[in-house]
C-alpha cells in the first residue's frame, strides 16, 4: 500500500467495485441472459428451410458427343462426353445457346489437342474445364461459364 489512507482506501474501493462489476457481467451472461442451444433437430430443420430458400440457376446441357484424340499409336482413340454448364446470370443461357456451335467447336478444338492420359487424370480434367471456360468466356466478350459439371467423361 501507499502508506495514505485515503488513497489506499480509494483504490481498494476502486478494486472492490471493479470485481464485483466482473462478478455481475459474469453472472448476467452465464444465468440470465444465456440462450438456449440448438438441439440437432432445430439445426436440420432450420438448414432444411434455408435450401429450400436458395436459387439454383439452370444449367446448359451439351448432349453426348464423341471427340477423337490424338494417339501416339495406330489405335483410334475417342472421348465421349456429356457435359452441363454452370453460368453465372440465368439470362445467358440465351447467349450460350445462340453460340452452341462456337462452344462445341471450342471443345471438340481443345479437347482433340490434349492427350487421353492427361484426361485420364483428376488435373486433367480440371484443366479442360478451366481451358474450356476460358476460351469460351473469351471469344463472348464476357464472363458467362462459372462451372463445368461433366455428367459423363468416357476414353476409350
Amino acid at each position: 500500500m501507499t502508506g495514505n489512507k485515503t488513497t489506499d482506501l480509494i483504490v481498494s474501493a476502486l478494486n472492490l467495485t471493479l470485481v464485483a462489476a466482473g462478478i455481475g457481467v459474469f453472472a448476467w451472461s452465464n444465468f440470465i441472459d444465456s440462450r438456449k442451444l440448438p438441439t440437432d433437430i432445430e439445426g436440420y430443420d432450420k438448414l432444411k428451410d434455408t435450401a429450400k430458400k436458395m436459387v439454383f440457376s439452370e444449367t446448359f446441357k451439351l448432349d453426348s458427343f464423341t471427340i477423337n484424340l490424338q494417339a501416339r499409336h495406330t489405335k483410334l482413340r475417342f472421348l465421349d462426353v456429356e457435359m452441363h454448364m454452370l453460368p453465372f446470370r440465368k439470362e445467358f443461357l440465351e447467349l450460350l445457346k445462340e453460340n452452341k456451335a462456337m462452344v462445341l467447336d471450342s471443345i471438340i478444338d481443345i479437347t482433340g489437342k490434349m492427350e487421353p492420359k492427361d484426361l485420364n487424370s483428376v488435373a486433367g480434367r480440371i484443366l479442360l474445364e478451366d481451358k474450356i471456360k476460358r476460351v469460351v468466356n473469351d471469344q463472348l466478350d464476357k464472363q458467362v461459364i462459372k462451372r463445368i459439371f461433366f455428367t459423363k467423361f468416357v476414353i476409350q
